[in-house]
């Protein structure tokens, strides 16, 4: 039988977010709803003035942006971010300051999945990148129903 955690995410792949009203916008690697799965079922499309943002966003650096994405993440409303650069995962979380509005801030673990150590989660995104996501995705169920 399917977690909750299984049955309840939907990936959103690589897709240009943006606000226009913002003037911001970027493509995530990947990109996930977990906690908003729920708001977007359905949807082909969606309006971020509208719809919520991803729940997660993954980033893949291996070499240096050309862009401050964080800045725009954090205009977007996203909460969370990992940032995997080859060797190491780095977890982000959207944390806002009155003075300096959101940014984001490194974190021991995930919001999304809070059980998961930060070891594991850089072992699932190193599957995914050697194997293929088919082979991290079944790797993640495994874990998941062995946890």
């Amino acid at each position: 039988m399917p977690t909750k955690i299984e049955s309840s995410w939907r990936g959103w792949d690589s897709t240009t977010f943006s606000r226009d009203d913002l003037q911001k916008g970027l493509e995530p690697d990947e990109c996930y709803y977990i906690a908003h799965a729920a708001a977007i079922i359905g949807k082909q499309e969606l309006d971020l003035t509208v719809d919520p943002p991803p729940d997660l966003a993954i980033e893949v650096d291996i070499s240096p942006p050309g862009v401050a994405r964080q800045p725009i993440y954090a205009a977007l409303g996203v909460p969370e971010i990992w940032r995997y650069d080859g060797r190491r995962l780095i977890c982000l979380h959207r944390h806002s300051e009155q003075a300096t509005g959101p940014r984001y801030v490194p974190a021991d673990r995930s919001i999304s999945f809070p059980q998961l150590s930060l070891a594991d989660l850089g072992r699932f995104i190193e599957i995914a990148l050697t194997r293929g996501q088919s082979a991290a995705v079944q790797e993640f169920r495994d874990w998941l129903r062995s946890n």
